[in-house]
């Protein structure tokens, strides 16, 4: 085999192989891209129903709000306004770590960042009144303070 030919093929599997590897990512980043949108949707129907089981018929769940920093993999975020008084809160839904394994813990936050812990999603019954009366645990205590700096930050942008 010449050098010639040797070259040939090296750079014909080659771009073969970079064609796959690019191909792999693409369409990696595109499904990612494409799940977004629908990731806040089915999240936002899990805030809305802990705050429903927290409060019936007081919150009225608005826009996604997109937080630009390094938590908004384990956070999303809605506006939430109280039917009763008109204020515009904040939802934010995160993963919490307990004695239970991790759960997604629903935080609402006021304009002047007052975090109330309004619940845990998935859980009904008895496991649900557990996970509640941890609200004065030194875990929830944490991210109630947590949320203010997440929310603080992404406001400093």
């Amino acid at each position: 085999m010449s050098e010639e030919n040797f070259y040939k093929d090296f750079f014909i599997k080659y771009g073969i192989l970079t064609a796959f590897f690019a191909a792999f990512f693409f369409l990696t980043i595109y499904t990612v891209v494409i799940s977004k949108k629908s990731w806040q949707v089915n999240l936002r129907q899990l805030v809305e129903t802990v705050l429903e089981e927290h409060e019936p018929n007081s919150w009225n769940l608005e826009n996604y709000v997109r937080l630009d920093n390094p938590f908004s993999m384990n956070v999303a975020c809605y506006e939430a306004r109280n039917r009763k008084n008109g204020e515009l809160y904040k939802a934010v839904l995160l993963r919490v770590q307990t004695f239970y394994g991790p759960i997604p813990a629903v935080f609402l936050v006021s304009s002047d960042y007052e975090v109330e812990f309004a619940g845990v999603s998935n859980y009904h019954g008895r496991f649900a009144e557990q996970i509640r009366m941890i609200n004065n645990s030194q875990r929830i205590d944490y991210w109630k303070n947590r949320v203010v700096d997440i929310l603080k930050l992404n406001s400093k942008k």
